[in-house]
């Protein structure tokens, strides 16, 4: 600034400052926020969650309606399958009968061992046919879809399907093993004991009596239990 009197130079030094005659100051300040980082994802991930279990509930809703739908043929092919896994221990007892071998216990064991969870399995599959009410079998046939089927059951309704679903795998699981089971001691009739480095003995030995059995008798327990209405 030039003062005319003593023609001095001012200089003035300052962020907004005015200087003069009648002039207004006015003081500006701005204030900026800044925010560092991106939204929060929490919300997303609880209702990733959310739309996993209701996928979950969907499709259980869906096996169990598609269960009903067919567990007369499902029942039918698991007696079936136990009768079939009873063939190979058939066979094997006939062989033994017209062969002059001295007999085997634990042979002979293991075949009344597979006879018996043979005879458990179609008995617990009838039990669990006989269990589902004609008429739930046929609003498995009318209903829409798996959705309208689950909520037109009743509780008690709801139950039983969920036990004979169980059931049922647990009885394929028992036919399964039973019926490579009674390979392995056919096997064990026709060319005895004392192959042990067979390829067809390697591939059977995990469904041995004494590991395979024991495997499909738990399975049949665990059917048991649900179909019995023990578990629910």
């Amino acid at each position: 600034m030039a003062n005319d009197n003593n023609h001095q130079n001012i200089r003035v030094k300052g962020n907004g400052n005015i200087i003069g005659n009648n002039n207004t100051v006015n003081n500006r300040r701005e204030e900026l926020h800044y925010h560092h980082g991106g939204s929060s994802k929490g919300g997303s991930g609880s209702d990733d969650a959310v739309g996993v279990g209701v996928g979950i509930l969907f499709v259980v809703w869906a096996i169990c309606w598609i269960f009903v739908r067919h567990a007369p043929e499902i029942y039918f092919y698991i007696k079936l399958g136990a009768l079939v896994s009873a063939i190979p221990l058939l066979i094997g007892v006939v062989i033994f009968a017209f062969s002059r071998k001295a007999p085997d216990k634990r042979q002979i064991a293991a075949t009344i061992f597979g006879f018996a969870l043979s005879a458990t399995t179609f008995f617990l599959a009838q039990y669990g046919q006989d269990r589902l009410d004609p008429q739930l079998l046929q609003f498995g046939q009318q209903a829409r879809d798996a959705l309208a089927f689950w909520k037109g059951l009743t509780e008690y309704d709801r139950n039983v399907v969920v036990e004979n679903l169980i059931g049922v795998i647990g009885l394929g699981a028992t036919v399964f093993f039973s019926f490579l089971m009674g390979i392995f001691v056919l096997w064990r009739f026709v060319y005895g004991t004392d192959i042990e480095d067979s390829f067809i003995l390697r591939i059977l030995n995990p469904f041995r009596p004494s590991r395979g059995g024991i495997f499909a008798c738990l399975c049949i327990l665990i059917a048991w239990a649900f179909e019995s209405g023990f578990v629910f």
